[in-house]
């Protein structure tokens, strides 16, 4: 009966890390795929080189835990158990940190501030990145963060939507009246855009820290599964 209770644990052990495994594969491929195209996201502010680099990271060490847990279940390693349980263990508490920041952080007024602060200046007559702003714009078909008149100079007096606000052909870049732009506010979408890609972080890295967590438990059963065994030995030996 215990032999048999052992290998339950240790199948389920490799099954749990096969997960993990596939897990990362899927991370590693997602962030190689967001790098070498950051149009997937066409967000500016460029979120997308730090966001796929956080997801390869995470995805290569999941990738190596994994295939470390698997081969140290099969060849009964306590040591590399050991190891592999502490590992686990930090970076179970590491996620679970990281997701319950992500969410405080996306539910309180800071995020919206941060966005406000970090983003704004690029939907101005003055924009500091203009290509990444006519994208959006064309892309989401807003115009201006709050409204149209955020491209208003007040040196000159006067209204200066760019193109990419327009709605119509041949829409003037002074149309005071702002019928020809589009309606919708970009910090609306932008809003909505980064809470999703937020809360998707986050629920990734409940999800792993949860998986990692029944892991590093089944871990534990083994090693004191081959610590009771390796006692059984001894004393058969001393008899």
């Amino acid at each position: 009966m215990k032999l048999k209770c052992a290998n339950i644990v240790k199948y389920g052990f490799i099954l749990a890390n096969i997960i993990i495994f596939l897990g990362g594969l899927i991370l590693l491929i997602g962030g190689i795929s967001i790098l070498c195209e950051p149009e997937l996201l066409n967000l500016p502010g460029n979120p997308s080189e730090t966001f796929s680099v956080i997801i390869i990271t995470i995805g290569v060490l999941l990738i190596i835990f994994s295939l470390m847990g698997i081969y140290s279940s099969i060849k009964t390693l306590r040591i590399v158990l050991i190891v592999y349980t502490c590992v686990f263990l930090f970076l179970s508490l590491v996620k679970l940190c990281t997701a319950i920041t992500g969410t405080v952080f996306l539910g309180g007024p800071q995020f919206e501030s941060y966005l406000t602060s970090s983003l704004s200046s690029y939907f101005r007559f003055n924009s500091t990145n203009v290509v990444d702003r006519d994208k959006f714009q064309f892309a989401f078909k807003c115009c201006g963060w709050l409204t149209f008149m955020d491209y208003f100079d007040d040196a000159k007096n006067r209204l200066d939507a760019p193109a990419s606000c327009c709605r119509i052909d041949n829409c003037r870049s002074n149309d005071i009246t702002g019928l020809t732009y589009f309606e919708r506010s970009c910090k609306s979408i932008m809003y909505y855009a980064f809470s999703y890609l937020l809360n998707a972080f986050c629920y990734i890295m409940i999800t792993f820290s949860i998986l990692l967590l029944i892991n590093a438990t089944l871990s534990i059963f083994m090693i004191v599964q081959l610590r009771k065994r390796r006692n059984s030995a001894n004393d058969d030996y001393k008899f």
